[in-house]
């Protein structure tokens, strides 16, 4: 399924803009601009799913290995 998202104006203008279009400001009305998902289709992937996809993601991004949580001890033995 296609995941749709795109800019519209905060004051409810008409008009979508793409969210690849460098667009700050809405044309008509010159107040700002915010993005809108197609929540309906968003809500058609279970929240196990997006977790899945999440994960999946983040650990591509760290070269395929999560980073593992360290025990921080610190060393005070001749410091007092």
């Amino acid at each position: 399924m296609a995941y749709n998202a795109w800019f519209s104006c905060i004051n409810g203008c008409p008009g979508e803009y793409d969210l690849r279009e460098v667009i700050y400001r809405c044309p008509t009305c010159g107040d700002l601009l915010e993005v809108q998902h197609d929540v309906e289709a968003l809500k058609s992937r279970s929240a196990a799913a997006w977790i899945q996809l999440f994960d999946d993601r983040y650990q591509e991004g760290m070269g395929g290995a999560l980073p593992r949580q360290r025990e921080h001890r610190v060393d005070v033995r001749g410091q007092l």
